[in-house]
């Protein structure tokens, strides 16, 4: 005795899962945005999820002497160049998102008597929003 299954409607449902899979300009935009939205918070909280070295005191001293008058000695934030440098771009299947600034490899990283203190640093928050993200666009919402 021969069993038959209708598979129309999974035919559809795949071929509708398919589409969305070729464009995923959509998805990819979101995640761009919110991957530097992250960045950004970590140069706000000046370090997610670990707080940056303090500045040392000639660096604060310097400061005050400076161009910059009163309020707090922001750490990494002195300009302003560094964290408004950071930007996304989508290439093919990835989302990248960096700085273009000379002198970033050594805040990301440390160097000499400089600590390291990395601002392109994705939080869990970000990675579970990712999944999601993806899953709502995998399934059309």
């Amino acid at each position: 005795m021969p069993v038959r299954a209708d598979t129309s409607v999974f035919r559809v449902r795949m071929g509708q899962i398919a589409g969305r899979l070729r464009d995923k300009q959509p998805l990819y935009q979101d995640v761009k945005g919110r991957l530097e939205l992250s960045v950004q918070q970590n140069f706000r909280a000046e370090g997610r999820p670990t707080k940056w070295a303090p500045l040392q005191p000639a660096t604060i001293a310097a400061r005050r002497r400076g161009r910059r008058k009163g309020g707090r000695a922001r750490i990494l934030r002195d300009t302003g160049r560094l964290a408004g440098s950071i930007i996304g771009r989508i290439a093919g299947d990835s989302v990248i998102v960096g700085t273009n600034v000379i002198y970033a490899p050594t805040h990301q990283f440390g160097r000499g008597r400089i600590p390291a203190r990395p601002f392109l640093l994705l939080q869990v928050a970000d990675l579970r929003y990712i999944r999601n993200r993806m899953q709502q666009h995998i399934r059309g919402r």
